[in-house]
């Protein structure tokens, strides 16, 4: 657990120059503007948090352009260590984004004078935490096995389809009167929410270890 503590600070550490006030206030300055254009703060949740999404692959680009990855391989770490180091280091950069959001749609909403919703809030927070930690499950095997610059094209390609899919899905819904349904299923699933929530926080359980399992198989096998 230590080893997999000084890999994750050793991450933050080699990104330390990109989390300057500079580059922060650059996002919360994009995020504020939206909000006031489109007159909610909550608009900044999914971009505020989707910015630590890109973060995460930073240790990865940083590594393979200064050759840091061989510095890590060199020293005396096991290579499990380095994968749950690297995967708690995204789960870090994932809570504190989500703790940015919050902080920041409270006070633009105080600035603003919008309305601030706290359980639609968390529920927007939380919702984009648990959607961002799996596409980085989806992209840290391939970053692994592959390196960032071979795999960058391939890893960012789920974050246009599944929008897309997404989109696809909803107007095939709306184009087959099958809205509706979905519509009252939701009202009934929100009446008794528990099973729902324990169901995909397994499933989400379940998918973040086959993350893991597939990224310490494809870090042994990566040759140096």
């Amino acid at each position: 657990m230590t080893q997999t503590l000084r890999v994750a600070r050793l991450d933050f550490l080699t990104i330390q120059q990109y989390l300057g006030i500079r580059q922060l206030g650059f996002f919360l300055l994009i995020a504020f503007v939206l909000c006031y254009m489109n007159g909610t703060s909550s608009f900044s949740i999914g971009i505020l948090m989707m910015y630590g999404l890109f973060y995460t692959a930073y240790p990865f680009a940083i590594g393979e352009k200064t050759k840091i990855d061989l510095l890590y391989a060199s020293l005396p770490l096991q290579k499990k260590n380095l994968v749950f180091g690297r995967y708690l280091f995204a789960f870090l950069i994932n809570l504190g984004s989500g703790v940015i959001a919050f902080l920041f749609t409270f006070l633009t909403a105080l600035v603003l004078r919008q309305d601030f919703i706290l359980g639609e809030t968390a529920a927007a927070i939380v919702g984009c935490f648990f959607l961002f930690t799996l596409v980085e499950a989806i992209q840290m095997p391939f970053y692994f096995k592959l390196g960032y610059t071979k795999a960058k094209l391939l890893v960012f390609l789920p974050l246009i389809v599944v929008p897309a899919a997404l989109f696809g899905l909803f107007r095939m819904a709306q184009e087959r009167g099958l809205l509706d349904y979905f519509i009252n299923l939701g009202n009934q699933v929100s009446q008794n929410p528990l099973p729902l929530i324990l169901f995909c926080l397994l499933g989400w359980m379940l998918f973040i270890a086959i993350s893991v399992l597939c990224s310490l198989q494809n870090y042994h096998k990566r040759e140096w």
